[in-house]
């Protein structure tokens, strides 16, 4: 009879430290896919959150411009002057070009995706028609996007702008040298599926994937 418990102990114990071991593995699996998740997260976060504090540092370097007077400011890449500079990428005495994170954009549609591009034919809905001051960022990838927006305007959606159908259209002309476009753009409840009055966000070409533009108005007509 002792010999039978012993048995009948033993068989429970080896069941009851299986179960554990299934249990245990179990949890570490759905660990490693939470974990996974949290982490590609966070990244698309810290994306999203460089480039609107690049736009940030543009903002804050066209207002510095405007309170000195400066009268014929422009966005031409690492030139330098002196110190009566109207120049927002002056390296000396503003700042220096911005690298937007490539993890970010789809630099598979070509420059001028991934780089800040100055425009003065933008109207946003706070304006009374297309001249506003804007800088420009195309080529960026959904998912970073709605973090922008989300983190923004609390929300995910994407508005979509009906008259382009590709980012390269939104700063069209512009290059790495001469990051400037006279690109037209005019929002309104005719051509933009969602109505927003927004000083900064992501709008996207009407059917594009992954052709995310971010903007950030510097100066309102």
């Amino acid at each position: 009879m002792q010999i039978k418990k012993r048995n009948g102990f033993s068989i429970l114990a080896i069941i009851l430290v299986i179960v554990a071991v299934i249990v245990a593995i179990g949890v570490w699996a759905l660990s490693g896919q939470t974990n996974t998740s949290s982490s590609a997260d966070s990244s698309t976060s810290i994306l999203a959150s460089t480039i609107v504090n690049d736009s940030s540092s543009i903002k804050l370097a066209y207002d510095t411009l405007n309170i000195q007077n400066a009268s014929n400011i422009v966005f031409v890449p690492n030139q330098s002057s002196n110190s009566n500079s109207q120049n927002i990428l002056d390296p000396l005495n503003s700042i220096a070009v911005l690298q937007a994170p490539s993890k970010a954009m789809n630099l598979e549609i070509g420059e001028p995706a991934g780089i800040w591009v100055y425009s003065k034919n933008f109207g946003t809905m706070n304006g009374p028609s297309n001249n506003d001051t804007v800088v420009l960022l195309a080529g960026i990838k959904d998912t970073v996007c709605k973090s922008i927006n989300k983190n923004l305007h609390g929300s995910e959606v994407i508005p979509e702008y009906g008259p382009f159908n590709g980012a390269s259209q939104f700063v069209a002309g512009a290059t790495a040298l001469n990051p400037n476009t006279n690109a037209q753009v005019e929002f309104n409840s005719a051509v933009i599926t969602r109505e927003i009055f927004w000083t900064s966000g992501c709008i996207r070409p009407l059917g594009a994937t992954d052709q995310n533009v971010f903007f950030r108005v510097l100066k309102v007509s």
